[in-house]
């Protein structure tokens, strides 16, 4: 009777205890993980940085039986799921981190390390493997880098890592441009010294071993490795100015006087101080009442033209109306002047006599794809017998 009792309970033990699979263990959750970057139904806000999903992690000594992606800690590199990394180009290897303060027009570098963290003993390698980098178009203050690996055989799918970039100026906006050309693969493989596609930064790109056809192998050194690409962080600016002369004098100011029946000079002046390519910029002039912009009066100087003023002719294509004139594309550091003649002239509903002086603006606009810019010149208009 005792047999048959103990013969019962075994069976219910056995009955309560889980059934082993060949199945993947499934990730616990962990409050380092982060909910994915590239997840548009998130409605809870995340800190910046971290990487994710939350998956099982091994060692060296003690690989993974499937295949998955960056999961090994204590390697050479440290914990592999904080993969993504990003320095200033000039800064030795050692000053890679995960948060970075960047400035306006430095370059940087950014590293994502990959490898598949599975033991020779899985004959299968991971297939269809990418990798893919994204990041805003553009930063104000704080923002962050993001890479995905991918494989279409590996448990989780697909692992991401970000890094954080702070401006050094929190109110600051800036694009994120990514250098092209400068995607290499670096490992002890065939592909090492490769060039990645623009792809990187879109749908993704390939990785392997000797070749890149999306297979990395576990435990082969030839099949890990990681990338490194450049950026810069563009900001778009510029400058206008306005000075004139009085009558008689080539002295500029940023006022003048003259009579009625008098002709001034004025300069207008457009500087790119941004750190990007600015095209087809337009140089506008807005004349008040009582002033004239004296025909074919006005001269452009630039670097098409070795510095000096040459003469803009009204019939030019790049005069768009008269006072208004295309004066092309600059780089950074690139400046344009325009000098024209103003015709003073009787101000509308204005008596000299009675009422003296009067002060006019004349307005000279700077318009750009990135903006418009005003500056105006102090004109003290006097009557012709003052």
């Amino acid at each position: 009777m005792m047999k048959i009792i103990r013969y019962i309970m075994f069976l219910l033990l056995i009955a309560l205890v889980p059934s082993c699979t060949a199945q993947a263990p499934q990730a616990e959750s962990s409050d380092s993980a982060q909910s994915s970057p590239a997840d548009d139904n998130v409605e809870e806000s995340k800190g910046l940085g971290g990487w994710g999903p939350d998956r099982p992690t091994f060692a060296a000594d003690a690989l993974a039986d499937y295949v998955t992606l960056n999961s090994l800690i204590g390697s050479s590199w440290g914990d592999e799921r904080n993969f993504v990394q990003v320095k200033n180009k000039e800064a030795p290897n050692s000053e890679y981190t995960d948060e970075l303060v960047v400035a306006v027009g430095e370059t940087y570098t950014a590293i994502v390390m990959y490898k598949n963290a599975a033991s020779s003993q899985v004959v299968a390698p991971s297939t269809n493997t990418t990798v893919r980098v994204m990041a805003p178009g553009s930063i104000k203050g704080v923002g962050e880098l993001n890479a995905f690996l991918a494989a279409s055989n590996s448990n989780p799918h697909e692992v991401w890592d970000s890094a954080v970039i702070r401006l050094d100026n929190p109110s600051s906006e800036v694009a994120l441009r990514y250098v092209p050309g400068s995607a290499v693969v670096h490992s002890k493989g065939r592909v090492s010294g490769l060039t990645l596609p623009d792809d990187l930064y879109t749908t993704g790109t390939p990785l392997g071993c000797n070749q890149l056809d999306g297979q990395l192998v576990g435990e082969d050194a030839a099949c890990a490795g990681y990338i490194t690409f450049d950026f810069i962080l563009d900001q778009p600016n510029f400058t206008v100015a306005s000075l004139g002369a009085s009558p008689k004098s080539d002295a500029l100011s940023l006022s003048v006087a003259a009579r009625v029946g008098e002709t001034i000079e004025m300069r207008g002046e457009y500087k790119n101080t941004g750190t990007t390519l600015q095209n087809d910029v337009v140089m506008d002039l807005n004349l008040p009442d009582g002033m004239e912009l004296v025909s074919n009066s006005m001269r452009i100087a630039n670097s098409a033209t070795n510095g000096k003023y040459k003469s803009v002719s009204e019939q030019t294509a790049n005069m768009l109306l008269p006072g208004q004139l295309n004066i092309g594309s600059y780089s950074p550091g690139g400046a344009c002047y325009i000098k024209f003649s103003i015709m003073i002239k009787d101000v509308p509903g204005h008596d000299f006599t009675t009422n003296g002086q009067i002060y006019r603006y004349p307005e000279m606009y700077a318009h750009t794809n990135n903006g418009s810019k005003l500056s105006v010149l102090k004109v003290q208009v006097r009557g012709p017998l003052q």
